[in-house]
């Protein structure tokens, strides 16, 4: 139903907004909109390993997030 998809947005964007700036940012360029690594490192003026960084820690933060949620299992 609509609420239910409502309430999914909005525990998305939750989880989302526990991550820092730059691990969002990365995280969406790389996940949403398809960006490769050089081309993160390069609209956040960081490193190719920093973006790498940013997009795996960000990965690992959504994963525990979800696992504390219970949406996926341990």
């Amino acid at each position: 139903t609509h609420a239910e998809y409502q309430d999914l947005e909005d525990r998305l964007y939750s989880f989302l907004n526990e991550l820092s700036e730059e691990e969002r940012s990365a995280l969406l360029l790389k996940n949403v909109e398809g960006f490769q690594l050089a081309q993160i490192a390069e609209i956040l003026n960081v490193s190719v390993s920093t973006a790498s960084r940013l997009v795996i820690r960000a990965n690992e933060k959504i994963l525990s997030i979800a696992k504390r949620e219970n949406l996926v299992p341990d």
